[in-house]
């Protein structure tokens, strides 16, 4: 699904039908994104909480209702401003296409979907479709229960470029949240990136593997020291070849070699049979 398709996420589908704890998940999502400051997300909730009771809305029904909210102060009216200008250029975007409908069904995705990204020239409109991509997957796997085995994988490519690290006051990111939460819920998510040090430590504190290739980049390399114990290992990260990787745990760290997979799991009729609902792969490359 890329540029042709038109892969679209209406941020604020469905609100009609949104409980208190959805409306606010949607108001700290967006909040993330656009780093709102504490003024702007209850100018922002309280707006949510009133188009919940009109339905069909959509982000530009947000700053129209925004742009009507009576503010009480001089710092709540300047709060009221800077929060509608910071949605509007989404809107007036060309990518703004992107977040106008909702045209995704996890349900109907049951092969191996990649949904390419690179074509969207905005960071904020990217990272809004990422992160509700994530909460629909969320409402999916939260409603079907707890599971023992994963029922899917959600790789994030470039990860650095679409998971901000904006965070909140206790110090997560509400995608350190959902990683952490969805893992008993059966959804892997697989996290890539080539500059481990531009992704958020709650995203590396919330993934149980990791698989690091060469890296010589002593910026990424000194982000690694709180996983790898080992100097003798840290220092070979960067004279690793082709092919070699390092598998770190909570307990350990082994060195291993990647070798090519058996052709048959790469044959679509015999994946469409394997024992996996599905993998997606979103990707920004």
């Amino acid at each position: 699904l890329g540029k042709e398709e038109n892969p679209c996420i209406n941020p604020l589908s469905g609100i009609e039908s949104m409980s208190s704890g959805d409306i606010y998940l949607t108001a700290e999502l967006l909040s993330e994104v656009l780093e709102l400051t504490p003024s702007q997300f209850y100018i922002m909730s309280k707006s949510l909480m009133k188009l919940k009771e009109k339905g069909g809305a959509n982000l530009k029904s947000l700053i129209e209702e925004i742009d009507s909210y009576e503010e009480s102060s001089q710092p709540e009216r300047e709060s009221k401003s800077s929060l509608i200008r910071k949605l509007t250029p989404i809107t007036l975007s060309d990518d703004f296409k992107h977040l106008s409908c909702d045209n995704i069904c996890l349900k109907n995705l049951n092969v191996p979907t990649v949904i390419e990204l690179g074509h969207i020239k905005s960071d904020n409109i990217r990272q809004i479709f990422v992160h509700f991509l994530m909460k629909k997957f969320k409402d999916v796997y939260v409603y079907q229960g707890k599971s023992h085995y994963p029922r899917a994988a959600l790789i994030l490519e470039e990860s650095e470029k679409i998971l901000p690290s904006y965070k909140d006051i206790t110090g997560m990111t509400v995608v350190d949240r959902l990683l952490s939460e969805m893992r008993k819920f059966g959804l892997s998510v697989i996290v890539v990136s080539q500059a481990p040090s531009e992704t958020h430590p709650g995203v590396m504190r919330n993934t149980g593997v990791k698989l690091i290739h060469r890296i010589t980049s002593p910026k990424d390399l000194r982000e690694l020291r709180y996983l790898i114990e080992s100097k003798d290992q840290l220092d070979g990260i960067s004279r690793m070849k082709e092919g070699e990787v390092l598998v770190a745990s909570s307990s350990r760290a082994d060195k291993a070699r990647v070798v090519p997979l058996d052709e048959w799991l790469t044959d679509p009729e015999k994946l469409l049979n394997y024992k996996r609902e599905s993998l997606y792969v979103l990707s920004d490359c």
